[in-house]
């Protein structure tokens, strides 16, 4: 490591998420689609591998002799279980649309817009 770099402050805890993000475009717009695009595909492969994952075991628990599909199909969750799975809903929708409410306000100073200096 060289002495300039030992030299550079970190940036403030919070800056990276309320900066303005990483710059792939000139519009910011497309950058903020992009972020929500991978974060989305990020949850929705964490999900699917998870699925392919329990029905594998699910399979193995209750034999071949039932069907799993049919079995995750008929299930009826409990209302804790269903407002469990609603504030889960409403983290992957905050996850997925973070980008969008992250960019400062241009003209608008860094701590009017949640950002430490």
């Amino acid at each position: 490591m060289t002495d300039s770099a030992q030299d550079t402050p970190a940036p403030a805890i919070g800056q990276e998420v309320f900066g303005p993000g990483k710059q792939f475009f000139d519009n910011v717009v497309h950058d903020n689609l992009l972020e929500s695009l991978l974060e989305l595909t990020a949850a929705v492969w964490t999900c699917q591998d998870r699925i392919m994952i329990l029905e594998n075991v699910l399979s193995d628990l209750v034999g071949d002799n039932r069907n799993v599909a049919e079995l995750v199909e008929a299930y009826q969750p409990s209302a804790q279980q269903e407002a469990a799975r609603a504030a889960a809903r409403a983290e992957l929708v905050q996850s997925v649309f973070r980008s969008f409410s992250r960019r400062p306000v241009p003209g608008v100073s860094p701590a009017q817009n949640g950002v430490d200096s």
